[in-house]
């Protein structure tokens, strides 16, 4: 009777070592996958990041074409002659 016992402990204790066993690969495959998706965050942050410091740079470049185009005295236009001295079909005689 105490051998029956004694095998039935030692099988259950087996049973749980194996489970251990495999739970703790579990976790380790899944520290893995999370570990790779904590880089791919990181990854995605950094080139959103330099995105941003792109298109603040080409804003900043956009102002400054502006501002040298406000400030540049325009040329003078050659005068126009006015068309109200030519007598049209449309002018009250």
């Amino acid at each position: 009777m105490l051998a029956i016992v004694a095998v039935a402990v030692m099988v259950s204790r087996k049973r749980k070592v194996a489970a251990d066993r495999n739970r703790a690969a579990e976790m380790r495959e899944q520290a893995k996958a999370d570990e790779f998706a904590a880089r791919e965050r990181d990854a995605k942050a950094a080139r959103a990041e330099a995105d941003a410091q792109e298109a603040d740079l080409e804003a900043e470049r956009l102002r400054q074409e502006a501002r040298k185009r406000r400030k540049k005295p325009k040329a003078s236009a050659p005068a126009r002659r006015s068309n109200c001295a030519k007598p049209t079909k449309w002018t009250r005689t």
